[in-house]
């Protein structure tokens, strides 16, 4: 393939393939641009059910325009070829990222999220359930961008009612294989059962227990154990880590709700609830604004610290300076007025410094425990 012209497309280096067709980065010759060609095998080419699900995602591409879903450029064929031009996107899948770096830091990986969130709005809302949602089908472009790609067994919802009666007997298997990603099925997919926009909440719930993580949520060695894992058993929530919020833990745990009544009625709240969370400060940030100078660095906030200490321990000190001298003053005037023969009735006027000053001594010990215990903190 690597070479050929395909209409206009001259087909440059494959890009990768899936279980509805190849694809290819090509050269648009009329354009002067670079495109995703993804190519309906030739071996599929005579399977009616095949072939109809391939021109059926042209079509619910080109019905969606979202900044965060690919676009389409046409549906198109040569000779015996049958073929989709698509916007080419550079960058890596979100399978790769977790791959090569594990759990994604919370912030990024909501904001990943988020985006993924409003593509499968955009779907839903146009009533297109994609029903393959996994990491490898998003794609991560680089500058921050989010793409969900792969609409290949896409279904509507707005089809006529034959329609939806043929796609309902092919929705679990085409030749015995199971339609879907085994990890990231909804149970009610693995069952038989009509899945609706809930499925692709369950399999958003997945994919975002796995950027938090960096382990997939039913996992197992083999689709059987899946499939079981899927069906029997939770997550492991405490696997998520410390700094995920916890409307963002309750978030995921209403995506994974075994029973879809009580799942996640609609993507559009999760969008809501993640931009929620994204728009709330790290806790350390917090932390960082109230305790810390803005623009100062670690040393020049401990040096302020420092200095901050060493006047109070000032100020206690001259509280209790001055209260032994205004006790002092008290005693030797109170003493002066006794031994006054005509001033002796009032010596108890010297009581007064003398309890202030002792109210003062008092003060200053009274503050110095609880400045120790501040400069501690």
């Amino acid at each position: 393939m690597i070479g050929k012209t395909l209409s206009h497309y001259e087909i440059l280096e494959p890009l990768g393939a899936g279980g509805m067709g190849e694809v290819y980065r090509a050269r648009d010759t009329k354009l002067d641009r670079d495109v995703a060609i993804k190519v309906l095998p030739e071996d599929f080419a005579t399977d009616a059910d095949r072939l109809a699900r391939f021109e059926r995602e042209a079509k619910l591409l080109a019905s969606l325009n979202h900044a965060n879903i690919a676009a389409i450029y046409g549906l198109e064929d040569e000779g015996d070829t049958r073929f989709i031009a698509m916007e080419l996107v550079e960058g890596e899948t979100l399978a790769e990222r977790i791959a090569r770096s594990g759990r994604i830091d919370v912030d990024e990986a909501l904001d990943i999220a988020r985006q993924i969130a409003e593509a499968l709005e955009a779907a839903h809302d146009a009533g297109i359930i994609h029903r393959d949602v996994k990491p490898a089908n998003v794609l991560l472009t680089g500058k921050g961008g989010v793409k969900v790609l792969d609409f290949g067994i896409a279904k509507s919802t707005t089809v006529e009612a034959n329609a939806a009666l043929t796609e309902q007997a092919t929705s679990l298997t085409v030749d015995g294989t199971l339609m879907g990603t085994p990890p990231y099925m909804a149970p009610e997919q693995i069952r038989g059962e009509e899945a609706d926009k809930r499925a692709d909440i369950w399999a958003f719930g997945c994919v975002v227990y796995e950027m938090l993580t960096g382990k997939g949520a039913f996992a197992r060695e083999t689709v059987a154990d899946t499939l079981a894992a899927i069906i029997e058993r939770n997550p492991d929530y405490d696997t998520l880590p410390p700094d995920v919020p916890p409307s963002i833990r309750q978030l995921v745990r209403r995506c994974l709700e075994k029973d879809q009544r009580d799942r996640l009625r609609d993507i559009g709240d999760a969008r809501i609830e993640i931009k929620q969370a994204l728009a709330m400060p790290p806790a350390n940030d917090i932390y960082r604004k109230t305790y810390e100078p803005t623009g100062m660095g670690a040393e020049a906030v401990g040096g302020l610290r420092q200095e901050e200490n060493r006047r109070r321990q000032e100020q206690i000190e001259g509280y209790k300076r001055g209260g032994l001298i205004t006790a002092a003053a008290g005693i030797g005037f109170g003493t002066f007025l006794y031994f006054t023969e005509f001033l002796s009735s009032l010596y108890l006027v010297g009581l007064v410094p003398l309890m202030i000053g002792l109210v003062l001594i008092l003060y200053g010990f009274v503050l110095a425990p609880r400045s120790s215990t501040g400069s501690r903190s």
